[in-house]
């Protein structure tokens, strides 16, 4: 007999942010969708034998007053309280892992769930190309169609770039008194805690941009949905804060761990990315490129997942 869950697999698209993860994501729905068996859209039904649950790191962010302040060297003069939106503890961790964990037992948000993330606009990918891929997922998973289409398949596709805190990551209590005062902090607070590493997921994308790319896409954005309203990078935020923020958590990912990263990390460690389940892109990679390459590493993951007998 069929199980009467069906095996989830949860899949990271992450990196450093302005990479192409949300393009990334946009473009993979409605491709995944038209190509796997009974896939008629995104679904909480167990009727489908395979349903998709995109989320976004976005929608876990702390409200604004409980999120960690810049700290030093890294401060503006101008704005001594200025929050830190690129520092894994301004997630709300606790709600982000049960909210993984409904999906992968439940096939469900959790209630009340509201999300912040704001649709990238579509990225025109020629037909010839989108159907070539939709050819090559079906092929590749043929093999796996029966059990497929018996036991159903729960997809879980994240998209973020917090999502990789890095082993013993332990947040700055910010136990200077004139720092806390400076940045407006009252008595009571403290960082967020930061869950220690965990591989709650089957498989890392990891999407990879210059850094000269990576600043000029991030300061050319409108701004971010939040539950205030609206956030918007001041200027020069991205030197002061974003990309040292992404160098002190992700820094364990790279040969170098972080040093001499004023403009680019070098090479990713391929041994650590081994441990953790995680394949890379290249940073010289089109969009094109990259959904090709997702596709082929989500067919595989699929077969991996449907093939081996095992259940999650």
């Amino acid at each position: 007999m069929p199980p009467t869950t069906p095996p989830t697999l949860t899949l990271y698209l992450t990196g450093a942010s302005s990479t192409g993860k949300s393009t990334l994501l946009q473009l993979l729905l409605p491709l995944l969708l038209s190509t796997l068996p009974a896939s008629t859209g995104i679904s909480e039904s167990e009727s489908f034998p395979i349903t998709l649950h995109p989320i976004s790191q976005d929608d876990f962010f702390l409200p604004e007053p409980l999120l960690p302040p810049v700290l030093p060297p890294h401060t503006d003069p101008q704005n001594p309280t200025e929050k830190n939106w690129d520092a894994p503890e301004s997630l709300d961790w606790p709600r982000y892992l049960h909210t993984l964990h409904t999906l992968k037992t439940e096939g469900r948000l959790p209630d009340g769930h509201v999300s912040y993330e704001v649709t990238p606009p579509p990225l025109v990918v020629p037909e010839a190309t989108l159907a070539a891929l939709r050819e090559k997922m079906r092929a590749r998973v043929a093999g796996v169609l029966p059990r497929l289409e018996k036991e159903g398949l729960r997809i879980v596709l994240v998209d973020g770039f917090l999502l990789l805190p890095p082993p013993g990551y332990v947040p700055d209590p910010i136990e200077d008194a004139e720092v806390r005062k400076v940045a407006g902090l009252d008595e009571g607070w403290r960082p967020a805690p930061v869950p220690g590493l965990e591989k709650v997921w089957d498989r890392v994308l990891f999407l990879q941009a210059d850094y000269r790319d990576i600043k000029k896409r991030r300061e050319s954005r409108p701004g971010y949905a939040t539950v205030e309203g609206w956030w918007k990078d001041p200027e020069g935020y991205f030197e002061r804060v974003v990309w040292p923020g992404y160098v002190k958590s992700h820094g364990w990912l790279y040969k170098s761990r972080g040093q001499g990263a004023e403009e680019g990390l070098g090479e990713l460690d391929e041994e650590v990315l081994r441990e953790w389940g995680i394949k890379q892109a290249e940073s010289e990679w089109g969009m094109e490129k990259i959904l090709e390459w997702a596709v082929g590493e989500i067919g595989d993951l699929i077969v991996e997942k449907m093939g081996d007998g095992q259940e999650s």
